[in-house]
């Protein structure tokens, strides 16, 4: 049962580990700039948005971004701001 515990916990420290990973990489990428040339998250495109509000294509991939995740309502609400 040792064994068994032991691998659990090394997998749960290595997901850790990658997950931190992953969180400074998104921080660099914030700080850096380069967030901004791929969003990634919904926070990303509303804040880009925030700052250009009438691009066009940023609408387009926000919306594309809710379907890739099988989203539609949400894709309608995000196309239905963009004509306001």
């Amino acid at each position: 049962a040792a064994g068994k515990s032991s691998h659990k916990a090394r997998k749960k420290a290595a997901a850790k580990r990658r997950e931190e990973k992953e969180i400074a990489l998104r921080e660099a990428a914030l700080a850096d700039g380069t967030a901004d040339d791929n969003p990634e998250t919904a926070a990303d495109f509303e804040r880009l948005l925030a700052g250009d509000p009438n691009a066009s294509e940023l609408w387009i991939r926000y919306m594309a971004y809710h379907l890739s995740l099988a989203d539609v309502d949400s894709a309608r609400n995000v196309a239905n701001r963009a004509f306001e």
